[in-house]
Formats: structure tokens, sequence, C-alpha cells
């Protein structure tokens, strides 16, 4: 069974606070806990465009997140 509270989304400003902490990290790679959920190169760009994804899914269109590159 899922975890419930990770059905919970975080508010765009805890999003945007994760980001600002990796932003200035390189990265190429991330690893999931379990088969098959590892990201293998340009994963700092789709880190990004996920939390912009959900930033802009619950409606904050004028978010400065969105302003990232």
């Amino acid at each position: 069974m899922w975890s419930y509270p990770n059905y919970i989304p975080l508010a765009p400003d805890e999003i945007y606070g994760i980001w600002k902490a990796i932003k200035d990290l390189d990265f190429e790679d991330t690893h999931g806990a379990f088969l098959g959920q590892e990201i293998r190169g340009n994963s700092k760009a789709m880190v990004l465009e996920s939390a912009k994804i959900i930033v802009r899914a619950s409606g904050h269109l004028q978010h400065p997140l969105l302003n990232e590159v």
C-alpha cells in the first residue's frame, strides 16, 4: 500500500524551496527506491519541469518557479 501522505501535494512555495535547494547542484541521474525508477541523464531538467507541471496544475500560473530555467 502506498503512503497516503504522499498523495498530499506540496504548496507551490514549498516546491520552489526544494528547487532552490538543489538548483546549484550538478547532477544528471536520479535513483528511485524501487527497480525501474532510475532516470539516467538530464534529470535536473526533468525535476524542474515536473515542479513546473504541478505548480501550473494547482492553478498558480504567475508563480516565480515558472520563470526558472
